[in-house]
């Protein structure tokens, strides 16, 4: 089974899994993931350690189950209660 994911394409097979990329060209005019400047979020909570994953996230359902994931892989990141 073949299924588009983001412009990626996801194959599965045989239980193997495998991801292929998009081709560079798609991915020309976003922002990169690490250039967050941009956003408004970054200037009321400003990372203080740019290297971590910053999480910016509610105390909701879906916010806690990523935060209980980072924690679980051990991720560095920072939250930020938005």
């Amino acid at each position: 089974m073949t299924a588009p994911f983001c412009g990626a394409v996801i194959e599965l097979s045989a239980g193997r899994v495998e991801i292929s990329s998009p081709p560079p060209s798609h991915h020309q005019d976003r922002r990169t993931m690490s250039d967050l400047s941009s956003f408004p979020v970054t200037q009321r909570w400003p990372a203080s350690h740019p290297e971590r994953i910053q999480l910016y996230a509610s105390p909701t359902p879906n916010g806690v189950k990523v935060s209980i994931m980072l924690e679980e892989t051990g991720l560095p990141y920072e939250p930020h209660v938005v």
